[in-house]
């Protein structure tokens, strides 16, 4: 049984009642303070609740279910202000997606799986146990005393299907992320004022491989009648190296018809800002 708001309750209405009766003496120091509340409880209950993890039991059945979108009501995670394994766990733990009666556990569900199809859960989480019922729960009495009751009933294809892809999910959320991106700003100089700016820049876009996407770009006057391409790209920085798409794409043939060099003329990594909840927001630079 999970204590939390019971506890909760218990600590303010307790605070409440020391402070009416040692208004004075709670106003003293901060440590009197302090000591006036952990006398509220016995020792027994400190040391239970220090040693007691958070369980869920049974969340194929409806019981289970219940307890699960009660403890969900005030909460947009299991534990924590962020997704994290523990998260991972109760959701393999659901046999398939909750009905939209348990609103709480329907709207936590849909968010992880979106988590998990776009970008994964890396939090670690403080750690959640989900076992089953501690006791079957009686069979709906039938008509025919003859027939057998099946407490449990068979998996149909579609719960092992969606099964299998939670599994899935779960595991490619483990795996290694896709490494940091950065944003490059290059210049491709021509071999004189008579190139076709317009088939260069056909040309260099024409390179194409994973992790790249060309961005916008403009014509730059150099001096002589001389234009250069200055072009905008992002990489992926584990799949693409600048210089390898410089030295031996955009340099040889048959670019190099069109193009005589290639400059760097700024590299920056992308950042990402990060909603932390009541915590703001967290700037991340991969």
């Amino acid at each position: 049984m999970f204590l939390g708001p019971y506890l909760e309750c218990k600590f303010e209405l307790g605070f409440q009642s020391q402070v009416n009766k040692n208004r004075s003496s709670l106003s003293q120091s901060h440590s009197h303070c302090c000591a006036a509340l952990v006398c509220l409880f016995h020792t027994e209950e400190l040391t239970y609740i220090a040693s007691m993890a958070l369980t869920f039991y049974d969340l194929s059945s409806a019981t289970g279910l219940k307890k699960l979108d009660e403890y969900l009501l005030p909460r947009s995670y299991i534990t924590g202000y962020q997704a994290s394994k523990d998260d991972l766990a109760v959701y393999s733990a659901l046999p398939a997606a909750p009905s939209a009666e348990y609103l709480n556990v329907f709207r936590w569900y849909k968010h992880i799986d979106a988590l998990l199809r776009i970008s994964g859960v890396s939090g670690e989480g403080s750690g959640v146990t989900v076992k089953g019922s501690v006791v079957a729960e009686p069979a709906a009495a039938e008509e025919d005393d003859d027939d057998d009751v099946d407490l449990f009933g068979e998996e149909t294809e579609e719960e092992k299907k969606a099964a299998e892809e939670r599994a899935a999910a779960v595991k490619a959320s483990g795996k290694k992320k896709e490494s940091g991106k950065s944003s490059v700003l290059l210049d491709v100089k021509p071999w004189d004022d008579e190139t076709d700016m317009k088939k260069l820049e056909e040309a260099v876009r024409s390179v194409s491989m994973e992790g790249l996407l060309w961005g916008a770009s403009k014509l730059v006057p150099v001096g002589y009648g001389i234009k250069k391409l200055q072009i905008m790209l992002t990489i992926v920085d584990d799949l693409v190296s600048v210089d390898t798409l410089i030295e031996e794409h955009l340099t040889v043939e048959p670019i190099n018809e069109y193009v005589q060099s290639c400059d760097i003329v700024a590299f920056n990594k992308i950042c990402e800002i990060h909603s932390r909840g009541d915590h703001g927001n967290e700037r991340k630079c991969e």
